[in-house]
């Protein structure tokens, strides 16, 4: 291959697309900053976008519930009331609530306006790692350091049962998009599938060999991601139970070696701190990671799409779609929050003399054994890619080069 053209890293079959035949190269537009928002004093823990779009929130090792808004001339409201950093934070489906849980054991339920009003409750007999609300806006669910996950109605926060099953701390817990379901990991390095109906584990993972940092549901529901210390990120179908991707050394920057039982760290280690699905379809992955980048991880092809430096001083430590995945947004140890465009169909034709930026080459077949005969690295990709039918397919080689991620200045 010319000298002038990117190296090839990965390559995989997909369907037919419709395209214009004279079209041979698409470059795909990098995501852009769009606004960064400072308020807090620590390290934010974790991110949840409105449904309506309107407003996003944010909780903090500083203790405190931000929420912002996305016209410039409203204020940010600070939500206190903590004895202990935030944990976790998330809005309910119609948007009328704001659920917040933190280290002091408690979950508050807020409404989201200027005056803030709350309901305050002990949830567990120790760190609140995360609190969710479910689809259908009738429960909400909590995990925490004492071993358990509570189901909760969302009407008055009176609680129905307890999911028991972990053998150490539980980090992470999502409903699937129906809410009939629950995927659960935590410090036993274990993901758990509940059913809710059964109020059973239905399924139990053993493939990461760290600390399980965090879980999300795909939006159809079928499938899981998970996140470990162990440095990867992997992917699950639950209806067969099979590991359909698995992402090594997903993030490698070094991380406090264990979280101690007196006033801890609040990640365990290095690797990948938080996963969640989004994009048109789902078909993208966001991650973050004590590497202090952001990942965003293109599924159908299975490989890393976008690696984006703009975070400063430390891991990246939460990172969120909004639901239309046309924006995502991030925080980290540098206690800013970052909110971008995703411009994942904003592609444009190129010429194939430009070589610039981040490609979906569309070769026809019949060249196949030419371009694979051509490839110099023959090192095997670290990246899982579900195989596709070749027959009527294209290739899609992805090509790297030198500004292959997003620096923000700001």
């Amino acid at each position: 291959m010319r000298k002038s053209q990117p190296r090839i890293t990965a390559i995989s079959f997909t369907q037919l697309l419709t395209s214009p035949p004279q079209q041979s190269y698409i470059q795909m537009q990098d995501p852009t900053l769009d606004r960064s928002f400072r308020g807090h004093k620590d390290v934010i823990t974790d991110l949840a976008f409105k449904p309506s779009m309107t407003q996003i929130a944010s909780g903090s090792m500083d203790n405190s519930v931000m929420v912002w808004h996305f016209k410039p001339q409203m204020r940010a409201f600070r939500f206190v009331g903590h004895k202990g950093p935030v944990t976790s934070v998330d809005f309910s489906p119609s948007g009328n609530l704001l659920a917040s849980a933190s280290r002091d054991k408690t979950v508050r339920l807020w409404t989201p306006n200027v005056k803030g009003d709350v309901t305050v409750f002990k949830a567990h007999t120790s760190t609140v790692r995360t609190v969710r609300f479910s689809q259908d806006g009738e429960s909400f669910l909590t995990c925490s350091d004492d071993k358990s996950i509570k189901i909760w109605s969302t009407q008055r926060a009176k609680f129905q049962y307890t999911l028991a099953g972990h053998l150490n701390w539980v980090r992470s817990a999502r409903f699937s998009p129906d809410s009939k379901m629950v995927v659960s990991g935590g410090d036993d390095k274990s993901v758990k599938l509940w059913d809710l109906t059964s109020k059973n584990c239905v399924k139990t993972y053993f493939d990461h060999t760290g600390m399980v940092t965090s879980t999300a549901f795909h939006p159809a529901g079928t499938i899981v991601a998970t996140a470990s210390t162990d440095r990867s990120i992997k992917l699950f179908d639950i209806r067969t139970h099979k590991l359909i991707q698995h992402y090594h050394d997903a993030h490698v920057g070094a991380g406090p070696a264990s979280d101690t039982k007196g006033g801890e760290s609040a990640w365990a280690g290095g690797g990948p701190n938080s996963v969640n699905f989004g994009g048109p379809g789902g078909n993208w992955l966001i991650s973050t990671g004590m590497d202090g980048v952001v990942k965003i991880w293109d599924l159908k092809e299975g490989h890393l799409f976008y690696t984006l430096h703009g975070h400063k001083n430390g891991p990246t430590t939460a990172a969120a779609f909004s639901p239309e995945g046309a924006f995502f947004a991030t925080g980290g140890s540098d206690a800013q929050l970052m909110v971008w465009k995703s411009n994942f169909d904003a592609g444009v034709p190129l010429t194939a003399d430009d070589t610039g930026g981040k490609y979906h080459f569309l070769v026809p077949i019949n060249l196949l054994k030419m371009i694979i005969s051509s490839i110099q690295d023959k090192s095997r990709p670290r990246h899982a890619s579900s195989p596709h039918r070749a027959n009527n397919a294209i290739l899609l080689l992805c090509g790297t080069s030198s500004n292959n991620h997003c620096q923000s200045n700001s």
